[in-house]
């Protein structure tokens, strides 16, 4: 696998698979409170990827997603890529 930053694309948005290696690598549910990454997950959601819970806009709070699953969409586009590993849990 070449080392390109982004990777995917979903409705012109391109997502870092960054993102989705740091959730195969780690155990689920995973918690996120980047504004970046809330981004990412946002549209890795929406493609049908991974299923998020997304805390509700709170002034004066920041915003955080806590990542549930893999879906088997996105576990076959993880495979697709190449970047799983014989410990990763999907």
């Amino acid at each position: 696998m070449n080392d390109v930053p982004m990777i995917l694309c979903t409705q012109g948005k391109p997502m870092s698979q960054d993102i989705l290696k740091r959730i195969v690598s780690g155990c689920l549910p995973m918690r996120f409170a980047r504004r970046a990454d809330i981004g990412h997950l946002h549209s890795l959601c929406d493609a049908g990827y991974l299923n998020v819970t997304f805390s509700p806009p709170n002034p004066g709070h920041e915003r955080s997603a806590t990542v549930t699953d893999i879906t088997p969409l996105g576990r076959a586009v993880i495979r697709y890529f190449g970047f799983w590993h014989r410990d990763a849990h999907i």
